[in-house]
């Protein structure tokens, strides 16, 4: 448990938890987030069902912001709605001074929809819907991340259309390698490479209808080295500096997201062969620092932005999920086959993402049983181990799940971590409606947040 000291007029002391681990509460074979009964949950809304801890939710938006302000005063953080848009979430985030990140006209929508002004948006993405950049300009957000020639010609014909003015940053890919998932790189999509994006700074300052306000990079998802931070900020406050004394300065230096977030915590080890990606060794603190560092090396101070999406909302959610078959197989591996897989999370064959399971059903019992797990779809790939991988002798997720020996049908399996790049990218695949969402509620209590789909839903949008 930590305590925080908010240089805030709105918090003064406020407790924390150290991580998710401190919600969960184990009591006579019961299982309880904030002192919700997450067997109750599972029998009341069935299963699959994400449970999401309100006050985990706030805990890390206000310790991320104070660990960011012990470093550095001009800083803002804004949530990424890529990650987890549900309009509930989002209102929490905004009441606890997080802003918004979106990347389509459908974020943005649902961004206004919460109540975020629309100077306290961000908009970014490599292709903007027409629509998107409308609303955008038109609303005057507080900065559009330009992510091509072509798109700042975009910008500035809706700008005069409309009269307006528009703030506008250049996206930047600055060469760095990330570790894990990249998006720095000019062999990827994004951003504009370097001596690109100083042409359009200098065309965009000369222009009656555009703003250059700032500068933005992403680098990747769950970036596990500080020397990625460090190189990447130091190119961008290169950049700043040379602008500066080319005449533009801008206001703010954007470095995206990529805060890794530990999915081996959880309050049963049941973490065996588990690659160092998904329990990174670095932590917030020196990462603002390594950050820091670098932008004191501006000519001028700038204003500090972060989009954080994984690290605000990932571990803030759980999924519970009920074994619907089993078989053993002639070589003695048993396995079970619960009632969600990738078209509830995708990550796991996508980019053969981990998390934690633990037998909600039997949290007393040992877990030291190995067991193949899969989902209910007709794919081969709808499993929780890297099938393809292993063929290669290269998995990326461990061969079993480690659960009590007696699990079997009708045990519910509780999945940690799951906050992040899940319901987000959720699919109806072999017409499997979309589970529920619930909010464990900082008053102790439960509130639905998402209804769960049903088989009328499946067809409700079809001609019929």
């Amino acid at each position: 448990m930590q305590v925080w000291r908010l240089k805030s007029d709105l918090f003064h002391i406020i407790i924390f938890m150290n991580s998710i681990n401190d919600h969960i509460t184990i009591a006579s074979g019961k299982t309880y987030l904030d002192n919700v009964n997450l067997g109750e949950v599972a029998e009341k809304y069935r299963t699959p069902v994400f449970v999401f801890s309100e006050k985990r939710i706030i805990e890390n938006a206000l310790s991320l912001y104070q660990l960011a302000k012990d470093e550095y005063d001009k800083i803002t953080i804004f949530y990424a709605l890529k990650a987890n848009s549900n309009i509930n979430i989002l209102r929490i985030f905004r009441e606890h001074g997080v802003l918004a990140e979106v990347v389509s006209h459908g974020e943005l929508y649902k961004a206004m929809k919460a109540g975020y002004k629309p100077e306290e948006i961000v908009f970014n993405g490599p292709g903007k819907y027409i629509e998107g950049l409308e609303t955008a300009v038109k609303k005057g957000i507080k900065c559009i991340n330009i992510d091509s020639e072509y798109e700042m010609e975009i910008v500035r014909s809706l700008s005069k259309k409309h009269g307006v003015k528009t703030r506008v940053a250049m996206r930047i890919v600055p060469e760095v390698e990330a570790q894990v998932i990249e998006t720095g790189l000019s062999w990827t999509k994004f951003g504009l490479e370097i001596d690109n994006a100083f042409e359009l700074y200098h065309k965009a300052g000369e222009d009656k209808w555009l703003k250059p306000v700032g500068i933005h990079s992403h680098l990747g998802s769950q970036i596990l080295e500080l020397d990625t931070w460090r190189r990447g900020t130091r190119a961008l406050v290169d950049m700043v500096n040379k602008l500066r004394s080319e005449g533009i300065k801008l206001e703010h230096i954007n470095m995206g997201g990529g805060f890794p977030n530990d999915y081996t915590i959880s309050p049963i080890d049941v973490n065996i062969d588990v690659l160092d990606k998904f329990k990174p060794s670095i932590e917030e603190k020196p990462i603002f620092q390594t950050i820091v560092d670098q932008l004191k090396k501006t000519r001028y101070e700038v204003e500090l932005y972060l989009e954080l999406g994984r690290r605000l909302i990932a571990d803030t959610g759980i999924l519970l999920m009920k074994v619907i078959n089993q078989k053993t197989r002639s070589n003695g591996e048993k396995w079970l086959i619960l009632d969600g897989g990738f078209n509830i999370l995708l990550s796991t064959v996508l980019y053969k993402w981990y998390y934690p399971m633990i037998n909600l059903s039997r949290i007393e019992e040992p877990h030291d049983h190995p067991f193949r797990i899969g989902g209910p779809i007709c794919d081969t790939d709808d499993a929780f181990h890297d099938l393809e991988g292993e063929l290669e002798n290269d998995p990326h997720l461990p061969r079993y799940r480690y659960l009590p020996e007696k699990t079997e049908p009708g045990d519910i399996i509780m999945v940690l971590h799951v906050g992040a790049y899940t319901i987000e990218e959720a699919s109806n695949y072999n017409s499997l409606p979309r589970p529920p969402m619930v909010l464990a509620t900082k008053e102790g209590g439960v509130r639905l947040i998402r209804r769960g789909e049903t088989l009328e839903d499946l067809v409700e949008k079809e001609m019929l």
